[in-house]
């Protein structure tokens, strides 16, 4: 793999991963003064958080440029699924980063 290319992959790796950091955050800044139901919605999302983390983790990229995980060309359709989402416009994840 070209030094490019690993630099391309880490930064989008790392691109999804300050997205799901900001969520995280944003969802455990909500206080200790919460209703029942909001303090289970800020847990799913942590829980949310996590899946989504380890799906990116599983779908590594290889020295090849392959997803070590699928084995399609990296970003693989999962990567590019996640990344996708995270950037969508009008989307609470684009929303949290425009902020900061």
């Amino acid at each position: 793999m070209k030094p490019a290319q690993a630099r391309a992959m880490w930064l989008l790796r790392n691109e999804i991963y300050t997205h799901l950091d900001e969520a995280e955050l944003f969802a455990a800044e909500c206080g200790p003064y919460l209703s029942e139901a909001t303090e289970t919605i800020r847990l799913l999302v942590g829980d949310l958080v996590a899946v989504v983390r380890k799906v990116v983790g599983q779908h590594g990229e290889t020295i090849e440029g392959r997803c070590g995980f699928c084995g399609w060309p990296w970003p693989c359709e999962s990567i590019d699924t996640i990344h996708q989402t995270l950037r969508e416009p009008g989307s609470a994840f684009a929303q949290i980063a425009n902020d900061n």
